[in-house]
């Protein structure tokens, strides 16, 4: 159990800010089981006990209304959401870092696999040595979910990229901790995605 003196271990910041053009609708706001891509990711999120932030962009209303009735979390608004993943996990470490912490959460919300399990699991990694980035292990190099120490919040307000943080992970060398999430990480960019996910077609 972490000492009480001690900043959170980490904030947590879901990027739900973008347009979803591939999907032709936004993809946050899609039917999962009982509940739906965004609100499952907040839920997942907000049983870690950390303080959590979304990000939205792209209909912020129309994304800010949908989680209605929930709590526990902040909401920013992107007004750069267009400029990249980049600029909105800026905006995010942006608001961590008014606050005491020592680490930065990335988390995507279009990963209906993953669960609180899969993200207790990088926790427990970070917690045992905060001084590295943990990210998820995908076959083609370290990607989100992931957690930064907090040494990394100037270089993260700073990103502008299409890409998010990707070069940051890619260029971390033996600063870095993979942890293997399994198929928990599968994710739900086009119509296709989901209705392989979903067994059913999208509905108009």
């Amino acid at each position: 159990m972490e000492p009480s003196s001690l900043p959170p271990l980490f904030h947590t910041i879901l990027l739900a800010a973008g347009a979803s053009r591939r999907m032709g609708r936004p993809k946050q706001l899609l039917p999962v089981g009982d509940s739906t891509l965004l609100r499952s990711a907040v839920t997942n999120a907000l049983a870690l006990g950390r303080p959590l932030v979304v990000i939205v962009g792209a209909k912020p209303d129309l994304v800010t209304d949908h989680l209605d009735g929930m709590s526990g979390f902040h909401v920013v608004e992107n007004e750069n959401w267009e400029s990249g993943m980049g600029s909105s996990i800026a905006a995010g470490v942006r608001w961590a870092c008014l606050r005491p912490v020592r680490g930065f959460l990335i988390l995507l919300a279009d990963q209906p696999l993953l669960d609180t399990a899969a993200l207790q699991r990088l926790a427990n990694a970070f917690a045992g040595d905060p001084d590295r980035i943990v990210a998820t292990a995908y076959p083609e190099g370290p990607g989100v979910p992931a957690i930064f120490p907090v040494c990394y919040g100037e270089v993260l307000t700073n990103l502008q990229t299409v890409g998010g943080a990707k070069g940051l992970l890619r260029s971390a060398g033996e600063k870095l901790t993979l942890v293997d999430l399994g198929n928990t990480t599968v994710d739900v960019d086009t119509p296709e995605d989901y209705a392989r996910f979903s067994g059913r077609k999208l509905k108009n």
